[in-house]
């Protein structure tokens, strides 16, 4: 098994989809692979983080006191001969009731809308996240790169069926940027490209991946013709953005200007 194979069956193994059959063989690379096992670790403390995320509730009781309380206006409406001033009275009760139902609404409403914005921002944070811990899987492991090479026409083919899908904007590499070489990655649940490049002593990491069904963080500088979200996680760096169906993020511990310079390059292509 290979890790890249491995990667995917360890999402699959963490959502409880990994089919019965595959796990045998998957243990048994997890006993020869350390950097698979330190996969299951980072998706395990991922799963616990977002385990304690808060989540907002409707508080307790609420809905039931709101019904009792209509339910009992409209019994002693129905029960009690009606003067004109029971009248006046019924009507500032209904108008209570609707203040009431509409304040429950609305409550609701705000309460599900802050919900979905910390469910996105969670999704944001787990992307950015995953992008840094496959950096960091490059960095320390023992072969980081499966085609080494600072020739883009050798490194951009290597990915030919290893993929489901064609990367783009594959940057050559310069003076500034040189190209090391690539490998497969995995990026929260779908495969990526990560092309490996260098700034002086240190190494940058672009991951291109498929943008579909991922919760990409809004664009906040313009760099070239796309707009770009820029964050720091953990003390690197990270540039990400989409292009049509593609998605691209840089990581790196070089500076905020060094990837933004990088990224000029890569959206002017």
């Amino acid at each position: 098994m290979k890790c890249v194979d491995a990667r995917s069956q360890i999402l699959e193994r963490a959502r409880g989809r990994l089919a019965p059959g595959d796990a045998p063989a998957l243990d048994a690379h997890l006993a020869e692979c350390a950097d698979c096992r330190r996969a299951v670790e980072v998706e395990r403390a991922t799963d616990e983080l977002l385990a304690r995320r808060p989540i907002h509730r409707v508080p307790a009781g609420l809905e039931e006191r709101l019904r009792a309380r209509i339910a009992e206006q409209r019994s002693t409406r129905s029960t009690e001969p009606k003067t004109e001033k029971q009248n006046q009275k019924s009507g500032r009760i209904s108008s209570l009731t609707l203040l009431l139902a509409a304040a429950f609404v609305i409550t609701l409403a705000i309460i599900l809308v802050r919900d979905k914005k910390d469910e996105r921002h969670t999704l944001e944070a787990r992307l950015v996240d995953e992008t840094v811990n496959d950096h960091l899987r490059i960095l320390y492991s023992e072969h980081p790169l499966d085609v080494v090479s600072s020739d883009s026409h050798t490194v951009k083919p290597w990915f030919a069926g290893k993929l489901d899908f064609a990367p783009r904007n594959v940057f050559e590499g310069d003076a500034d940027f040189p190209l090391q070489g690539g490998s497969v990655a995995v990026v929260v649940d779908r495969k990526a490209a990560a092309l490996v490049y260098k700034r002086r002593l240190h190494l940058v990491t672009l991951f291109i991946t498929r943008a579909d069904g991922l919760t990409w963080p809004p664009g906040t500088d313009q760099v070239g013709p796309v707009r770009v979200h820029a964050e720091t996680v953990r003390g690197f760096n990270t540039v990400t953005w989409t292009d049509g169906e593609l998605g691209y993020a840089l990581v790196s511990d070089v500076n905020r200007a060094d990837l933004f310079a990088l990224a000029g390059k890569l959206t002017a292509r």
